[in-house]
C-alpha cells in the first residue's frame, strides 16, 4: 500500500496520494516497528480506550514484512526524497539479514530461529502476492546501487541460485522473481537530478522521469544540503554538479553517467532512448 500510494502520488502529481503513503509509514515505524531492537512486529491492536497497543509479548515480523515494507519504503523515497526513509530501510535490510538469512544455502526463512513456526520454510512461489524472496531480492538489487553494496548483489544472486531448479522449469510461478533476476542480469538505471527539492526547474525533471515507464529505476535527488546519508554511501554524488546553476538530470548505467541534460525534452529523449 505505501508502495501503492507512493508511485501514484507522482504519477498522478497529486500529494494526497504522498501524503497517505507517508502517514502509513509513520504508523508503521511507531506502532510496529521497535526502535531498540530494530525488529519489526506482527500486528498492533486498538485498545479499549482507542489507543494503539500492543501484546506484552507481540509476535515477530516475518520474512514477508521485512520484504514488503522495505520495498514500500524505497518507493517513498523516491516519491518524497526524504533520506530518512531510505534510511530505514537499509536498517530493516540488515535486521533481515541478521535475523531471516540462511548463511547456508541463501534466501530468506520465513520466521525467525525464536518463532513459534514448526518448520522453518522458505517460500518462492509467486501467487496473489509476490513471495517475500522474491520481493527480498529486488530489494537487495535495488539496495546495492543505493549504498553501494555489493555483498547485497552476492546475496540476490543465491536467491537466484537457491530457487534456479524451479525458476528454471516454471518460471510463470515465479513472475517477480524471474523480474528481478531480469534486472540482475541487464544494466540497472540510476537516474540522478542534481537540484533543489522544491525548485521549479527540479520538479520538471522529476515529472519527466515519472512520466517514463522504467522499472525498478533507481531515483536520486541530489542536494548537497540535505544528502547526508546518501552522500556517505554514494561518491559518485560528489562530482555530480549542476549545470548552468540549473537543476541537472543524470543518466547513468550501474553509475556510468551519459552527458548530463537540463531539459525536460532533452531528458525524455534520453530516458526513452535507453528503452528501446
Amino acid at each position: 500500500m505505501i508502495a501503492a500510494f507512493a508511485k501514484a502520488g507522482c504519477i498522478l502529481k497529486d500529494d494526497v496520494y504522498l501524503k497517505r503513503a507517508i502517514k502509513a509509514a509513520t504508523f508503521v515505524k511507531k506502532y510496529l516497528w521497535i526502535e531498540e531492537t530494530g525488529k519489526l512486529t506482527r500486528s498492533c491492536y486498538k485498545g479499549d480506550d482507542g489507543e494503539i497497543v500492543q501484546l506484552e509479548n507481540p509476535v515477530e515480523g516475518f520474512s514477508d514484512d521485512y520484504s514488503f515494507l522495505i520495498h514500500g519504503l524505497l518507493e517513498l523515497y523516491q516519491a518524497s526524497f526524504d533520506e530518512e526513509w531510505l534510511k530505514w530501510a537499509a536498517q530493516l535490510q540488515e535486521k533481515q539479514n541478521e535475523l531471516l538469512w540462511d548463511d547456508q544455502a541463501g534466501g530468506y526463512f520465513e520466521g525467525g530461529e525464536q518463532s513459534k513456526l514448526l518448520l522453518r520454510l522458505k517460500q518462492d512461489q509467486d501467487g496473489a502476492e509476490p513471495s517475500g524472496n522474491s520481493i527480498a531480492a529486488t530489494n537487495l538489487m535495488r539496495l546495492s546501487s543505493f549504498l553501494e553494496k555489493k555483498e547485497y548483489r552476492e546475496k540476490a544472486a543465491k536467491i537466484y541460485a537457491l530457487f534456479e531448479p524451479r525458476l528454471s522449469k516454471m518460471p510463470h510461478a515465479l513472475p517477480q522473481l524471474m523480474a528481478s533476476f531480469i534486472l540482475y542480469t541487464g544494466t540497472q538505471k540510476q537516474i540522478i537530478i542534481v537540484g533543489e527539492r522544491d525548485a521549479e526547474d527540479t520538479k520538471k525533471l522529476l515529472e519527466t522521469v515519472h512520466s517514463c515507464f522504467i522499472p525498478n529505476k533507481i531515483l536520486i535527488l541530489c542536494n548537497e544540503k540535505e544528502n547526508h546519508f546518501l552522500a556517505s554511501k554514494l561518491s559518485v554524488l560528489k562530482s555530480l554538479i549542476k549545470v548552468d546553476d540549473k537543476a541537472t538530470a543524470h543518466v547513468c548505467e550501474n553509475f556510468a553517467c551519459k552527458l548530463p541534460v537540463s531539459s525536460s525534452e532533452e531528458l525524455a529523449k534520453l530516458l526513452k532512448g535507453k528503452q528501446e
